[in-house]
């Protein structure tokens, strides 16, 4: 089993427009999409995610979670239920396009998440806590558990790549690192590319 660090561009005021916007269509697409193996999946051991994902574009929920903005970085957050968490992801999945897509086995968790993005982040001289990447609130929202997500700007991707170079990378301590980090700035180079903001699911 392993971990799997997905990268989709995605206007963050599209992601705005749809909560709480009554678009049965787009529940439609995400329930019979993204959300179809996942909410079938979370079923099984009772939760409700088409529930929740009704909260989220047709309900209450999704309407004050609007009106909190997308970066609420520095604000008490709400952890997010299972149910709503599953929701929120395909939700996120539906409306965003892949640009890249990061993985890692289990045994490599805590080497990825604790050394990995420290150290990629002074290798690319980056003024931006490349923790963004796994765990960010959104919408007032965190999920303590997996899936988690994340993201950063448009003006934030441009910042943190600079003018680096996917041929001049910093070496790291080990194959992996190099790896990671070569998935990683070709990921925010298609980001970057695509003009918009980033949306990361790390699960």
């Amino acid at each position: 089993m392993g971990y799997t660090l997905d990268f989709f561009s995605l206007d963050w005021k599209r992601l705005r427009e749809a909560l709480g916007s009554g678009d049965r269509t787009l529940f439609d697409e995400v329930r019979q999409g993204a959300g179809a193996v996942p909410f079938a999946s979370a079923a099984r051991h009772g939760y409700d995610c088409q529930k929740a994902l009704e909260s989220l574009i047709m309900g209450q929920r999704g309407r004050v979670m609007r009106t909190r903005g997308v970066d609420t970085v520095g604000e008490e957050s709400q952890a997010a239920t299972p149910d709503l968490a599953v929701a929120f992801t395909a939700l996120l999945e539906t409306l965003g396009q892949t640009v890249g897509q990061l993985i890692h086995n289990s045994a490599a968790g805590p080497a990825f998440r604790d050394q990995f993005l420290p150290r990629a982040q002074n290798a690319l001289k980056c003024p931006l806590d490349l923790n963004f990447l796994i765990e960010r609130p959104l919408f007032g929202i965190v999920h303590e558990d997996y899936p988690a997500w994340g993201g950063l700007r448009r003006s934030e991707v441009v910042e943190v790549l600079g003018k680096q170079a996917l041929d001049e990378l910093p070496e790291m301590d080990d194959t992996d690192e190099d790896e990671w980090l070569y998935e990683l700035v070709e990921a925010l180079r298609y980001s970057r590319q695509s003009g918009v903001d980033l949306v990361t699911l790390y699960r």
